[in-house]
């Protein structure tokens, strides 16, 4: 189960991408990053279904669960 913020970020950026009119600086769908498995090892996913929308002059970072 999802938290609210990204259900609605979600519903956000599926709205904008609608809108060939936006003035968003950054939109991204679902977006993915794998590394692929080595010596035998499993895929791993870095990003997995990630969605944002990003508004000219605004600031993100994105930080895993290690970071403090």
């Amino acid at each position: 189960m999802e938290k609210p913020n990204v259900g609605q970020e979600r519903e956000k950026v599926e709205k904008l991408l609608l809108d060939s009119d936006t003035t968003h600086a950054v939109i991204c769908d679902n977006l993915k990053k794998v590394y692929s498995g080595r010596d035998g090892n499993p895929e791993k996913f870095a990003v997995r279904g990630l969605s944002l929308a990003l508004s000219r002059g605004e600031c993100f970072g994105m930080l895993g669960p290690k970071s403090l």
